[in-house]
């Protein structure tokens, strides 16, 4: 009697670690479970997220190299260059991507101008807002560099059919002092986007100190009679500086800006 209750209690006990199983991982019951209680190392990761040819196993590898402390090591960013470049699936390439523009530094400018060019519109956003974000006055790159990476992200910012993709490009030109950049950004000015209008406008500001209001006629007579064009570049035109506020005008400021974040586009 004893024992068939022992059985009976061992056989639920066992559904109950069946379902449980199932629960954690999915009941597909060719799924190989992993259990471990020793946590691989960033390199281990970099081997799976190289190597296996299933893509969730990679993209869960590759997202433990993001968040390691090894991300900027060189074998990491070239692990991550290589996904970049050649990895099947375009989700993985993003994430690759994206963290390359977190390396911040002169390695991955080659690897983020290539990445421009990618046939998925996700990388191509990746690509441009990473390169956005970085800062080139602290950054030391070799000139072909920064030439491919400009005239990759003047082709983007006029022909890139993605939104993203042109409003980082323009905020990406804002950082590179050439003549040539002046007449791109113009051009963009005329961008059926207002959004790639209005940074586009910024990143001419940003540039040369002046504005004219998004006006693209004004831009280029202002450009073709100017001999330094960059002369007062990095400083607030005069009629852009806004009037200082006191208090109360502040909180004023702040509480009418969170109600339009809080309102949404749509309802602005």
């Amino acid at each position: 009697m004893n024992s068939n209750r022992t059985i009976k209690i061992s056989a639920v006990f066992c559904l109950l670690i069946s379902i449980l199983l199932c629960l954690l991982f999915g009941c597909d019951p060719e799924k190989e479970y992993e259990i471990s209680f020793k946590r691989r190392s960033p390199q281990q990761a970099a081997v799976v997220a190289l190597k296996s040819d299933n893509p969730d196993k990679r993209y869960k590898a590759l997202r433990e190299i993001a968040k390691s402390k090894s991300f900027k090591d060189e074998w990491a960013v070239t692990t991550l260059e290589v996904i970049a470049r050649t990895d099947p699936n375009a989700s993985i390439r993003a994430l690759a991507v994206r963290t390359l523009g977190r390396v911040g530094d002169a390695r991955v400018l080659k690897a983020l101008a290539d990445a421009l060019n990618d046939p998925s519109v996700r990388v191509r956003s990746e690509a441009a807002w990473a390169i956005s974000q970085l800062n080139f006055s602290t950054i030391k790159a070799s000139p072909e560099i920064l030439s491919k990476l400009k005239e990759n992200l003047k082709l983007t910012l006029t022909s890139d059919e993605e939104l993203d993709v042109r409003i980082n490009s323009a905020k990406a030109l804002g950082q590179f002092k050439e003549q040539d950049v002046l007449f791109a950004l113009i051009s963009a000015l005329k961008d059926k986007e207002f959004a790639v209008r209005y940074q586009a406008e910024k990143s001419l500001v940003k540039l040369t100190g002046r504005t004219f209001y998004g006006n693209a006629d004004k831009w280029i007579a202002w450009l073709r009679q100017t001999k330094n064009p960059f002369e007062y570049a990095g400083t607030i035109p005069p009629e852009l500086v806004k009037p200082k506020l006191n208090p109360w005008q502040r909180m004023r400021e702040k509480m009418y800006r969170f109600y339009l974040d809080w309102q949404g586009p749509a309802k602005q």
